[in-house]
């Protein structure tokens, strides 16, 4: 597969063959030195967790292992688009997949199938991106069949528990589908730091102004107590209390605009990182959805 650089000399688009990355090359047009990125790959797993980046030369490894199947995604660094293992490894195109191996409905067991029983690999620690946030939840991956183990622990993030198996192979949870006859690739919710963070600053904030708020309206009433106090007559106690209220209701209005404004915005944090932890749903629950209808075609 070729790799597309630019020449930082002239700005010339190059073309090289794979054998080349991380080597050094020559641009014919202006014989500038350019460098050729490393041929540098992630792994998505069936159950939706990352790992890499890694050489082509080691992915090989993991395929030739056994490591990589025909439900595993492949992504090229440099490249935004992910791709069937199959379409990198063509062999797994011709090796059958686990819902080849579901009893038909005429061979159909009520008491349903057995748990199978999966070999575990380890694929290094180290391997996971920075960006991966799903989690290695114990309890989870004791009760999934099919999960690999990679000799490496993501970033915290709260898991969901897989669900119940059907007669059909395919089940829904609270975490999204479940793709197996016993137990499948499950969800795992995608944490936040710095918007979680922001929305406790937020709140935090909120109620500071609110408590700043109130204590200036009791300083304001202390203040104009003498002015009512050494106020002669019925206007001036009249235009005492007028100043009062005057810097009470300003004090109350900046407190009230600044609590809600913070209020509101830490809110909005929250909002935000629901709407994109149901759309990260959304995705894996279609992602699930196409390897199962793949899996049927077959």
């Amino acid at each position: 597969m070729p790799i597309d650089l630019v020449c930082s000399g002239c700005q010339n688009k190059l073309r090289v063959g794979d054998q080349n990355a991380g080597k050094r090359v020559r641009c014919p047009k202006c014989q500038a030195v350019v460098e050729v990125p490393a041929d540098a790959w992630y792994l998505k797993t069936p159950d939706g967790e990352d790992y890499g980046p890694v050489p082509r030369t080691e992915l090989d490894e993991w395929f030739n292992e056994g490591r990589i199947t025909a439900e595993c995604q492949l992504l090229r660094e440099g490249s935004d688009q992910w791709q069937w293992a199959s379409a990198v490894y063509s062999q797994l195109g011709q090796s059958s997949s686990p819902a080849e191996s579901t009893p038909s409905p005429g061979a159909f067991n009520p008491v349903g199938p057995g748990p199978a029983e999966t070999p575990k690999f380890d694929f290094g620690a180290g391997k996971s991106p920075a960006t991966v946030v799903a989690p290695t939840n114990a309890g989870a991956a004791a009760a999934s069949t099919s999960q690999f183990s990679f000799g490496s622990t993501p970033a915290t993030g709260a898991a969901v528990a897989p669900g119940g198996s059907s007669p059909g192979g395919f089940a829904f949870d609270a975490g999204g589908p479940v793709v197996g006859s016993s137990a499948g690739g499950d969800f795992r919710q995608r944490t936040y730091p710095a918007a979680m963070t922001a929305q406790t600053m937020y709140r935090v904030f909120g109620w500071a102004a609110l408590v700043v708020g109130l204590l200036a309206t009791v300083g304001v009433i202390f203040m104009t107590l003498p002015m009512l106090a050494m106020s002669d007559g019925a206007l001036g106690m009249i235009g005492a209390l007028l100043t009062m209220l005057f810097g009470v209701f300003w004090v109350v209005l900046y407190t009230a605009i600044s609590v809600i404004t913070l209020w509101f915005l830490a809110d909005a944090i929250r909002m935000l990182m629901d709407i994109q932890s149901n759309t990260h749903r959304s995705s894996h629950a279609l992602q699930q959805l196409q390897q199962h209808f793949r899996s049927d075609e077959k």
